[in-house]
């Protein structure tokens, strides 16, 4: 090669190096389009499952309002108690407040001590983006994060959550069953038997913590191994001590209020229930919506509730209270919206501690 030439080709790559950044972020066709790389397809299989979830809950709002009559709805609305209302909102305030101190109580027996003000900032985030996002673990999944920004390690973190959400699960399958003991009409007989043998297998995972290191040695070291030998230690440290008791005392409490809320909402409607109807009903609906098929529980809440309140109020009150109910939810989780977008610089330090 000349010297020219050589001049004039470090010339070129002179000219193109600036620029490279530039050049690096254009994108390339793809000449074999049938073969997607991985994340293509991953991309595309999130948004058909969360296009499947908008069509459900969709389909099963259409289908329910069938037959709702506009003049139900009118009469409804021209006589609720907007006082009672509000109080059906203070109540769902307290939901952010019991969860981050469930929360916190998890975290601590994982060996982070940390306070209490901005893991409840952190809670209603994710309260509001579990009621905005298609799917009913985004905001957890957020929660996870921001723990994990902060400080937390990714398993521990990952882990609180999961362990959070357990035991308040837990809990609500021990009320629903509790209520179907006890002989409710409102407590569907297959539904009794279920949260049943969901609760004995409970106690009976709770049994056998203190011989989970026997169970998970003979399985061979992979890494699903690995990491439910993780959940198996920290469920040990958070049930096997004497901070089971106030845990479960809050998941009992934060179950009661959403049921109390509830109350609050029958009462702003003008609906003839007694508490109890609430205490049953509200809990069967709150686990239909654990179920992940829709956007935020809509559908299926309002498919539960008309199960469980029509047959008493007429399918289209039940429906009417489901979808006010969820409207109150969605107003209490407002705030955490904008948490989201406030963050003083204090609230960011978590000050976690091993």
């Amino acid at each position: 090669m000349s010297r020219l030439q050589v001049q004039m080709a470090g010339g070129t790559l002179a000219n193109i190096a600036p620029h490279r950044k530039l050049l690096i972020g254009i994108p390339t066709m793809n000449p074999f389009p049938k073969f997607r790389s991985p994340e293509a397809r991953s991309k595309r299989s999130k948004s058909i499952l969360v296009l499947a979830k908008v069509v459900v809950s969709a389909a099963i709002l259409i289908f329910l309002a069938q037959d709702l009559e506009l003049a139900a709805i009118e009469r409804t609305f021209r006589t609720m108690t907007v006082e009672m209302f509000g109080l059906c909102l203070l109540q769902l305030l307290l939901i952010p407040v019991l969860g981050a101190v469930r929360w916190k109580i998890v975290l601590s027996r994982l060996g982070y001590a940390l306070r209490l003000r901005p893991l409840g900032r952190i809670f209603w985030i994710g309260m509001a983006l579990n009621q905005v996002l298609p799917t009913a673990v985004g905001g957890d999944a957020v929660r996870t994060w921001m723990i994990y920004r902060d400080g937390v390690n990714a398993v521990d973190a990952t882990i609180s959550v999961l362990l959070e959400r357990i035991v308040l699960l837990g809990s609500l399958l021990a009320m629903i069953c509790m209520a179907g003991w006890i002989g409710s009409a409102f407590v569907p007989h297959a539904l009794f038997k279920l949260t049943g043998l969901a609760v004995l297998a409970g106690v009976v995972a709770v049994a056998l913590l203190p011989f989970g290191e026997r169970l998970f040695a003979l399985l061979p070291n992979s890494r699903f191994a690995r990491l439910g030998r993780s959940m198996w230690s920290s469920l040990s440290k958070v049930v096997l001590n004497y901070w089971a008791l106030p845990l479960g005392v809050l998941c009992i409490l934060t179950n009661l209020n959403f049921a109390i809320a509830g109350w609050w909402l029958g009462l702003a409607m003008n609906l003839p229930f007694d508490g109890a109807v609430y205490l049953v009903a509200i809990p069967v609906v709150t686990l239909a919506t654990v179920i992940p098929i829709s956007v935020g529980g809509w559908g299926v809440r309002e498919a539960a509730m008309v199960g469980m309140l029509g047959p008493l109020a007429g399918n289209d009150v039940a429906l009417l209270y489901s979808v006010m109910f969820g409207i109150a939810l969605l107003l209490s989780s407002l705030p955490g919206l904008v948490l989201m977008l406030w963050n003083p610089a204090e609230n960011r330090n978590l000050q976690s501690s091993r």
